[in-house]
């Protein structure tokens, strides 16, 4: 039989011993899972008992995540969420737009796979921002360039992450975000286009082959016998 997906610790991929003495919503295989993940898990821990379900606005309200750019911390809120009937099924739509600018285009990406841990997620995430933030003036975000340790991508303007029930096609509810969710999404944050972003700063230098070898001492040779002539002759 197969582990359970959330059975797993979300440092590594091995079975869950420990749990998050305050939040419950963080599982570990050993004190040293937990003590390497602190940093960001503490950003949110304190608060996540304060956005249970007693403490929902309505049952058209699931817990999200948001990023904002002047803060240096993200932050749990209430993210309002509509039924839709369409041609074929109901849907539930989140209304994450406002938080981004009403004025501004919306992109969302689609989490159902962790590359850091190389692993399948057993519900989808998506992280919502400005389609064009690289280029319409947006700041850069704060609240997640304040959580980096690495290189990472360059993220402005604000960020919603927000979650659906289950993974593939058909996903028709939203659902609340849990600790373990925000591992996920800081994850995704800090390996998204990595490998693009570090070969942009990094400055072109040609490789020095030997024709370009040949071509430099042939320069050099004749610049010394120029210079030898003017001194010279």
């Amino acid at each position: 039989m197969s582990t359970v997906v959330s059975d797993l610790c979300q440092v590594c991929n091995k079975s869950t011993v420990h749990v998050c003495n305050h939040c419950k919503s963080a599982y570990y295989c050993s004190t040293t899972c937990q003590h390497a993940d602190w940093l960001t898990h503490a950003l949110l821990c304190a608060v996540f008992p304060h956005f249970d379900a007693s403490n929902r606005p309505t049952d058209k309200h699931v817990r999200a995540i948001f990023f904002p750019v002047g803060n240096t911390t993200p932050k749990f809120i209430w993210l309002h969420c509509e039924w839709h009937d369409e041609d074929n099924g109901r849907y539930q739509h989140a209304k994450f737009k406002p938080l981004l600018g009403s004025e501004a285009f919306s992109s969302q990406i689609t989490i159902q796979y962790n590359a850091i841990l190389k692993r399948e997620l057993s519900d989808t995430i998506y992280v919502c921002h400005r389609d064009a933030f690289l280029i319409d003036g947006s700041e850069t975000n704060k609240s997640i360039a304040n959580i980096a340790t690495t290189a990472h991508h360059d993220w402005r303007g604000p960020i919603i992450a927000y979650g659906k029930v289950g993974v593939g096609f058909y996903k028709p509810a939203c659902r609340d975000l849990d600790m373990t969710d925000f591992r996920h999404i800081t994850d995704f944050l800090f390996s998204y286009n990595l490998k693009s972003t570090l070969a942009a700063q990094q400055p072109i230098v040609a490789p020095l082959t030997m024709p370009i070898l040949a071509a430099c001492i042939v320069t050099a040779v004749l610049v010394a016998l120029s210079l030898r002539f003017i001194f010279t002759g």
